[in-house]
């Protein structure tokens, strides 16, 4: 059966996924369509539940069927020969001749009269099912259970709780038994209402898949109503459906286009010099900077330098002068003639080296020399004596390693020079002048330059090397994602496409199956979409009522009727649960409250673009009565354009059918969605759970129940509920919180300007005709009153003026009107009100300018001050 039928859909899943026991909840009552409609009737074109499954899941297994109403039924009568033969062979294993019991069941079982009440039937399900497998070949069994809440009711005020209890715990035994499974039986079960069944088959470790059969949805109401109309209408929507699935592809080709044009231009500024990258550029720019300071730093340095060098050559300059001019202070060349001048103390150099002191002269013309790296100590001989030197007379010079004769000795030639300690001091001077002349340190500033430029040019050398890695894997990365665009181009598909393509798919096949048999309904002016469209929250059942009233009377369905007959079946169907509304007016019949229009008529354009992430998860208007809080939801739903309900009290003395109402309700709620919801007087429904109740928790559960129910995400877009009340402080402040209830607005009494636009709103509102222009006299009279006490008053006016034989109203009769009206509420329940408003408001956007006064003076009336005859003004004004 190929049918648009989504919970099915999601019956097969299951299925699929291994659940051998589904439990379908909704709107089971309704009907479905049949998968041919060709060969049948008008009145014969939807199905029951049962036999909607049973189409879908047959495949070869014995199809069993149980109600309380019908007891045993079977979609074929093959399935109910092979049923009983298979109790029979129970029954002849089992059979004792002297069991009343077993003869009885014996001959009802030949009478083929199969029992109808459930605990009886049950063991007979039982038996057969657990014969099943032992068949050759094995056969499997599926068994529907149509109304299990009539099979298996919920204990909450059931005198039968225990013969509940007992099927509801067999049917999970038997769904959970592994024997069960491997045999490859199914159970199928129905309920409206999943509160309304046992709690033990609704628990979350019970072998039940819960399945949520909601009503249609647009795109099977419109499947639908394809399928019952005139066949050309498919033919257009084909044509249609191509026209648009061939834009799609065309869009899609030019979206990839665009797509590889900008990863071909990536690629060519990949391209590029690497210097020309923003990251390297700052690189650059900063090692630069760095580089300048350097440069700076050596130019401040260089004239340091130039400076002290200048000094320095000229005391270098005195001091060889001062050794030019006093030979003492030279060294000299040693020769035999001057060798004895020698004296200790002085220095003597040979062969240019280093100069060494001289340590001991001796008597025969020898001396010792002082080593340099252990000053005080003479360079010693391996005999333990001071190595001694002597300068012969043909100038060579002998070494000597002891004084004793005989020690040993060598003799060189060897160039001298001798100075004394001052001669050695002063060139100690003028080698240390010349040497810092010659390598000047540079500054500590130079040098912690010459480290920011190093450091600079290191962190330039490791990002170019990261960007060159980086480069080349971002290339890789492009020319694989330009090969897959180019795959996609040849065969350019998506998530619209894929749809549209199946949706093509099944228009041809619902045409192919209608052939040439003529239409059963003619087709709408407005078209099938629209009636889809304006049929919100109705079933199959009511659209097909719809078209067969409108055959019977030989006319053609238009929008007029549909929304008429649509506002009466959604009242039949829900109206114990709810009020269905049709709103009178939008925001062009609401005076004043501007800043609150404004931010509904952006709701409302989130709402109709399915922009749900920025619609408030919900609304409550407060303030005194009568400032407008239900006239500007209805005003916000006809903006919309949904289905506007307000929600009616489903308490009742029954114990537990008020929380099953109120699963109904939500339950009809998310069917009808998108809908607008108006909680009216919500403080009297609940008054916080501090508060005396005496109900047994129920007033507890049906709180818990509306918080689970607002702070579902999966509502928001869908379902706008709007709750109003007077005295907010008596609310619960979990129910008000942010993400069940996000705005707070406060609805306060009107303004003078305000009451000026009351009069012509109200006036057009009801079609009377006055010859008042300027409504401020009449606007300042009224202060203090509400936009329903000014109602009244435009009412009475237009009365007397009836009265009097005249259809026009007077200023006259507006005067009369308003010195007889007494306002019903005091100016201390309004005061009240007022200030509760202001507290409990969840933004300061939604306080008028001036509202600290407007609280003063509400405050003086509480305490019973002598309060100015007028009042200071509330001008509602966004701060």
């Amino acid at each position: 059966m190929d049918t648009p039928l989504s919970w099915l859909e999601d019956v097969r899943q299951s299925f699929r996924c291994g659940a051998t026991a589904v439990l379908c909840v909704g709107s089971v009552g309704d009907g479905f369509p049949r998968p041919r409609l060709v060969e049948l009737e008008p009145t014969d074109v939807l199905l029951r539940w049962e036999d909607v499954v049973c189409d879908a899941f047959v495949n070869g297994e014995i199809v069993v069927i149980f109600d309380v109403a019908r007891g045993f039924t079977f979609p074929r009568e093959d399935d109910r020969k092979r049923f009983i033969k298979i109790f029979e062979k129970i029954q002849s294993g089992q059979q004792d001749a002297n069991d009343p019991i077993a003869q009885q069941r014996t001959q009802m079982m030949q009478r083929q009269d199969l029992p109808r009440n459930p605990q009886t039937a049950l063991p007979i399900l039982q038996q057969v099912l657990a014969m099943c497998p032992q068949e050759k070949p094995p056969v499997p069994c599926l068994l529907i259970l149509p109304d299990a809440d009539a099979l298996c009711p919920s204990s909450e005020g059931n005198a039968m709780a225990g013969a509940s209890a007992t099927i509801s715990l067999a049917l999970i035994q038997l769904a959970g038994s592994p024997a069960f499974r491997s045999a490859g039986h199914r159970i199928l079960m129905s309920t409206p209402a999943i509160q309304a069944v046992d709690e033990r088959l609704r628990r979350h470790d019970a072998p039940f898949k819960v399945i949520r059969v909601a009503r249609p949805s647009e795109a099977e109401r419109k499947m639908f109503l394809a399928r019952i109309t005139q066949g050309d209408d498919l033919a257009e929507q084909i044509r249609q459906s191509r026209m648009e699935h061939a834009t799609l592809i065309s869009k899609e080709e030019s979206r990839l286009q665009i797509e590889m044009g900008k990863r071909r231009e990536a690629l060519a500024r990949m391209d590029q010099d690497l210097d020309a990258r923003s990251e390297m550029q700052e690189a650059l720019t900063k090692s630069h900077t760095f580089l300048e300071a350097l440069n700076a730093e050596h130019a401040k340095d260089a004239l340091r330098i130039a400076r002290e060098t200048n000094e320095t050559q000229k005391a270098l300059l005195d001091l060889k002068a001062k050794r030019d001019q006093n030979p003492s202070l030279q060294f000299g060349a040693v020769t035999p003639q001057n060798w004895k001048t020698i004296k200790k103390g002085g220095w003597l150099s040979t062969n240019g080296g280093r100069p060494m002191r001289v340590w001991g002269i001796y008597s025969n013309g020898e001396i010792s020399l002082e080593r340099t790296d252990r000053p005080g100590e003479a360079f010693m001989s391996t005999e333990g004596e001071p190595i001694r030197i002597k300068m012969n007379a043909d100038g060579s010079v002998t070494r000597r390693a002891s004084a004793k004769p005989g020690g040993k000795e060598s003799t060189s030639m060897a160039a001298l020079t001798y100075g004394s300690h001052e001669a050695k001091t002063l060139a100690d001077e003028i080698a240390t002048i010349e040497t810092s002349v010659r390598d000047f340190p540079p500054s500590e500033s130079v040098t912690n330059a010459r480290q920011a430029h190093d450091l600079a040019m290191h962190e330039c050398d490791v990002l170019r090397s990261f960007l060159d890695k980086q480069l080349a894997d971002e290339h890789k990365r492009i020319e694989l994602e330009i090969t897959q665009l180019k795959k996609q181009f040849e065969n350019p598909s998506n998530a619209d496409i894929v749809a549209k393509h199946q949706w093509i798919e099944r228009l041809e096949k619902e045409m192919t199956r209608q052939g040439d048999k003529p239409s059963r309904f003619p087709k709408p002016k407005e078209g099938i979409e629209e009636i889809a469209r304006l049929c919100q929250g109705l079933g199959y059942r009511d659209l097909l009522e719809i078209f067969l009233s409108a055959k019977a009377d030989e006319r053609v369905v238009t929008t007029g009727e549909v929304l008429s007959a649509r506002i009466k079946i959604l009242r039949r169907t829900y109206g114990h649960l709810m009020d269905i509304v049709d709103p009178a007016y939008g925001f062009e019949g609401i005076a004043g409250l501007d800043h609150i229009k404004i931010f509904f008529s952006h709701v409302r354009d989130w709402i109709q673009s399915g922009d749900a992430r920025r619609v408030p998860m919900g609304c409550l208007l407060i303030g005194p009565p009568g400032t407008g809080k239900t006239a500007i939801a209805e005003a916000f739903a006809r903006e919309c354009g949904v289905l506007f309900v307000k929600i009616r009290n489903v308490r009742t003395m029954w114990v537990g059918e008020t929380e099953r109402k109120m699963e109904e309700t939500f339950a009809a709620m998310r069917s009808l969605a998108p809908i607008v919801v108006l909680r009216d007087e919500v403080d009297e429904e609940d008054s916080g759970r501090d508060a005396f109740q005496g109900d047994s928790g129920v007033s507890a559960r049906l709180r818990r129940g509306w918080m689970e129910f607002l702070s579902d995400p999966k509502i928001r877009g869908k379902i706008f509920v709007i709750s109003c009340s007077n005295r907010p402080d008596r609310l619960d402040a979990a129910l008000i919180r942010s993400g069940r209830t996000d705005e707070r607005i406060p609805l306060l009494m009107p303004d003078d300007a305000t009451r000026r636009d009351l009069f012509p709103v109200m006036l057009r509102r009801y079609g009377y005709e006055s010859n008042v222009t300027d409504f401020g006299r009449l606007a300042a009279t009224t202060d203090g009153l509400s936009g329903a006490d000014i109602e009244v008053i435009v009412r009475l006016a237009a009365q007397r003026s009836l009265e009097d034989g005249r259809e026009i109203v007077s200023e006259a009769d507006f005067n009369q009107a308003v010195g007889d009206f007494l306002p019903a509420a005091s100016q201390e329940q309004i005061a009240k009100m007022t200030l509760a408003a202001i507290k409990y408001t969840s933004s300061r956007r939604w306080l008028p300018q001036g509202y600290e006064t407007t609280a003063a003076h509400c405050e003086r009336v509480l305490r019973g001050e002598k309060i100015p005859e007028t009042p200071p003004a509330r001008p509602v004004r966004l701060m």
